[in-house]
């Protein structure tokens, strides 16, 4: 606290002046419901988290067809192309993919590499942009009910000077997520993943 002396008391020397900072944001949770993000030090970022059933594919369905990342361009409506990159390995650890992405209107080029790789249960990929950071990891696993389990995180940060408006976008990053889902659910249900 920042305190006065009484005024009939000989003043004391000001302590130094009270620095006032923001509280710090808690992180997101698994719901997947809202971002969190600092600013002024670390990269802000926003947490995407969403499970989806899918009872017409395998649990190795599933897997290839999510995991072979050229197929993102069929069930993200945010992504425009997807192809593997040139010179890359056709799969597994170490293949790259160059994704042409859409937001609010405007495409951006990234570039994802699989950092690991563990057919049929989870595969992790980490993309790179002029302006946006994204480490997505894809688990799925059998359903007790049958078909498949997916599980989709997405952390995406961006860069300076763009991660000081993170708060602004969070949302949109938020229904870009939404959408993916959705779409992946339908490609799932119109058999693409059998095409």
């Amino acid at each position: 606290r920042c305190l006065t002396p009484p005024l009939d008391q000989n003043p004391a020397p000001l302590p130094a002046p009270c620095v006032y900072r923001a509280r710090r944001v808690p992180p997101v949770t698994r719901s997947g419901e809202r971002g969190a993000g600092r600013c002024c030090g670390a990269a802000a970022m926003v947490r995407l988290y969403k499970e989806l059933h899918v009872p017409d594919a395998t649990q190795a369905e599933a897997f290839e067809f999510l995991a072979k990342f050229e197929n993102i361009e069929r069930w993200d409506p945010g992504v425009k192309s997807s192809k593997l990159a040139p010179g890359s390995a056709a799969s597994g650890i170490g293949a790259v993919y160059d994704l042409v992405t859409l937001f609010k209107g405007s495409e951006s080029a990234m570039k994802y590499e699989v950092t690991e790789y563990s057919p049929p249960r989870h595969v992790r990929l980490k993309g790179e942009g002029d302006s946006v950071l994204a480490d997505d990891l894809i688990e799925v696993d059998a359903h007790p009910s049958g078909g498949a389990k997916v599980a989709y995180t997405a952390d995406i940060k961006l860069k300076w000077p763009l991660k000081l408006f993170t708060w602004f976008v969070a949302s949109d990053i938020r229904k870009l997520g939404d959408d993916a889902i959705a779409g992946m659910e339908r490609a799932f249900a119109e058999g693409k993943h059998k095409k």
